[in-house]
């Protein structure tokens, strides 16, 4: 399992104890897990160049892990290497941003939440919520419980990359 807490925007960040708790949950399950990023207890990847980054995710296609993260490059990169991929969405939806695995979305009813125009919602570039004084209630919404939920299910299906060769 590989851990994707940053986002590159606040608005995108799920909560640092959620992050800590999927890991101890993780490591209970006895499944190995490691963060492309800071999560607390648990062992982080060293910087790398992009290239070797993907190299990275490659390998963990080929060994049947999966990478669990916001909307942001590193999980995007994951999911072209081949990985099965959670994908933690707030702001943005799940219709228009989704990865072609799995996908988790937090506060679907959101009345703030503009997907043709995300930018323009209130929360964008403060991550100040209109619903919430403690961060982004979209990202708060998800539960740990529905991530693991995700993560079991995405580890009884093949890798993206074995489906499309089992397609050839």
């Amino acid at each position: 399992m590989v851990l994707v807490p940053d986002a590159g925007m606040a608005v995108k960040r799920w909560p640092p104890r959620n992050w800590v708790r999927l890991a101890e949950e993780l490591a209970g399950r006895a499944l190995p897990v490691l963060a492309c990023g800071a999560v607390q207890g648990v062992p982080a990847l060293p910087r790398m160049p992009l290239r070797r980054l993907a190299v990275f995710f490659a390998v963990v296609a080929e060994n049947e892990g999966v990478v669990i993260g916001g909307d942001t490059g590193p999980v995007r990169l994951a999911e072209a290497a081949g990985a099965r991929v959670v994908g933690l969405f707030g702001p943005t939806t799940v219709d228009r941003y989704g990865y072609m695995d799995r996908n988790v979305q937090g506060l679907p009813a959101c009345p703030h939440r503009k997907p043709l125009a995300i930018t323009e919602q209130p929360c964008w570039w403060s991550a100040a919520c209109p619903l919430s004084r403690d961060g982004p209630a979209c990202m708060a919404d998800i539960a740990v419980s529905e991530v693991l939920g995700a993560v079991t299910e995405a580890l009884k299906d093949p890798s993206p990359a074995c489906r499309s060769l089992a397609r050839r």
